[in-house]
């Protein structure tokens, strides 16, 4: 402009490998004058702000990129376990159909082995879906009290379809407060962890369920006496698709993610250590807000 000349600030362009990146606004102090040997220092910072910022504009680039490439990673992830996990089940249940048909007589234990297959399928299908609609960040809480004890006792009544839930005993005083959160997310945290506890465990082990309460907390674990999980994969086992090598086939790597970020939404916590002298117990830490429990 016409009165640049005759401004008191002395603004220079940040030019880096020829891209303007900004201007730099020299104020004197007292109306002073800079020396030439003054103005050769400052333009030389400038030169060096100029890299600066270029060089943070590179980098945030460059974790753009890397973003957008583990999120394609993940949808293949995503499709991998799909074209791999869901072909055994399908497998399973194409196969006892034909079975079906050509019998003149249902077999009671074909039909339980499709069911069986199915319900395994729709819970891959359901940790997929939950794992996805939770990283898109549009995951919202539909905030209740909720029963312990009846999450629980729905959870055991679907899993009984599949497994030996006659192992699992349910230790929840009745006294247990309620849990100020979404129902539908925390059934689906305690039938994660009991699928991993029976899956993994050996036939007729004990999985015990407990309740317990302090001022601040409502804690809730999950004990099995399942191989356990080493110490050097406790900080990686909430990761999605992680699966601790030398697991038996079967798993996504989704269960405990998917309580992972469940939690998080709740402000909660989730704890891992190994159960004595075998096993794994896993915690879920609620914040306690107070209800008083209805009159049995």
């Amino acid at each position: 402009t016409d009165t640049l000349p005759g401004s008191k600030n002395w603004y220079i362009p940040l030019i880096f490998q020829d891209v303007l990146v900004g201007v730099l606004a020299v104020a004197p102090l007292n109306q002073q004058k800079f020396l030439p040997d003054e103005k050769g220092i400052i333009i030389a910072i400038a030169q060096q702000i100029g890299g600066y910022i270029q060089k943070q504009r590179l980098e945030i680039k460059a974790a753009q990129a890397q973003r957008l490439e583990e999120s394609e990673k993940l949808y293949g992830l995503i499709l991998n376990c799909i074209s791999h996990e869901l072909k055994t089940p399908l497998t399973s249940i194409l196969g006892n159909l034909d079975l079906l048909r050509q019998s003149p007589k249902s077999s009671e234990e074909a039909i339980q082995e499709v069911e069986n297959a199915a319900l395994r399928l729709r819970r891959i299908i359901e940790n997929i879906l939950d794992i996805s609609k939770l990283n898109s960040g549009h995951a919202a809480l539909n905030e209740e009290w909720v029963d312990l004890q009846e999450i629980v006792t729905m959870v055991t009544a679907h899993l009984a379809k599949i497994y030996d839930i006659s192992v699992v005993s349910v230790e929840i005083p009745p006294e247990f407060p309620y849990i100020w959160g979404d129902s539908v997310l925390i059934e689906r945290i305690i039938e994660n962890l009991l699928v991993n506890a029976l899956q993994y465990s050996p036939p007729n082990a004990p999985v015990r369920i407990t309740g317990e309460q302090t001022e601040s907390m409502l804690t809730i674990t999950v004990r099995d006496q399942g191989p356990g999980i080493p110490e050097a994969y406790h900080s990686r086992v909430f990761q999605k698709f992680f699966r601790v090598p030398g697991s038996r086939p079967g798993g996504t790597g989704l269960g405990l993610a998917i309580c992972k970020e469940i939690m998080d939404l709740h402000n909660g916590t989730i704890a891992l250590n190994n159960n004595a002298p075998t096993g794994t117990v896993v915690s879920l830490g609620f914040p306690h807000r107070r209800k008083a429990l209805p009159l049995k």
